[in-house]
């Protein structure tokens, strides 16, 4: 009623009680404003006094202020070099806290190499459940990248990926704050074997005189003698 006075204060998390403003009611409605608060939780509640000294306190409110900015690590099952014939690649997405799942739920573009035909963009990310043994929930996040897509036989390079996403206070993941946008590489050229050459003589009896020249660093390979004569 108008007269009387409301005041409201909040209580922090080492339990100091601190009153924030005083305001003598004029209308239905009070308004406060609160200096700036470090992120943690706080209780604010108000009182309320009329003109014969009549105090009242009202209910509690807790309210949590996050203001860190959250991070995220990706990472892909298997190892981050992959070829058409795998089909797919799952990426991981651990972020450093919860993420909104309701407002704003996470999402990924996905820019493949070699032209944006196939690029995706706007992707949903997965969370409950369990993929290759990892337990998905509000802070690990999952989608499956397509490999397989008609057009993708022949690219090469880096898979670069784009995360849109933000906390439940509405801290948004920075460019910055993310590891693995940039380390999923596609590799769909074959190797080619271009020459072969003895050092020397073109007779040997010893493994460490003969080399090949290939077009590109290999995994594994081997060589095979035959006799032809």
């Amino acid at each position: 009623l108008a007269g009387n006075e409301a005041k409201l204060y909040y209580i922090d998390g080492v339990n100091d009680t601190t009153h924030i403003n005083t305001q003598f009611v004029s209308s239905e409605s009070v308004t406060f404003t609160t200096s700036a608060l470090d992120s943690g939780i706080y209780t604010f509640y108000p009182t309320a006094s009329d003109t014969a000294g009549n105090e009242r306190k009202g209910a509690d409110l807790v309210v949590t202020i996050d203001l860190d900015i959250p991070s995220t690590i990706i990472s892909f099952d298997g190892d981050s070099l992959v070829k058409f014939a795998d089909a797919q690649s799952v990426a991981t997405f651990t972020f450093s806290e919860e993420m909104d799942d309701a407002t704003n739920p996470p999402t990924v573009d996905v820019d493949y190499p070699e032209g944006t035909l196939n690029d995706l963009t706007d992707q949903p990310l997965t969370n409950g459940g369990t993929i290759g043994g990892i337990t998905l929930s509000d802070s690990v996040w999952s989608y499956t990248i397509p490999l397989n897509t008609s057009g993708l036989d022949t690219i090469d390079g880096v898979i670069a990926l784009t995360l849109n996403s933000s906390d439940l206070a509405g801290n948004i993941v920075p460019v910055e704050n993310i590891t693995g946008l940039d380390v999923l590489i596609v590799d769909n050229t074959t190797p080619v074997f271009s020459s072969f050459y003895v050092d020397k003589d073109t007779s040997i009896n010893v493994l460490n005189k003969f080399g090949w020249t290939l077009s590109e660093t290999i995994d594994s390979g081997s060589v095979v003698f035959e006799q032809i004569s």
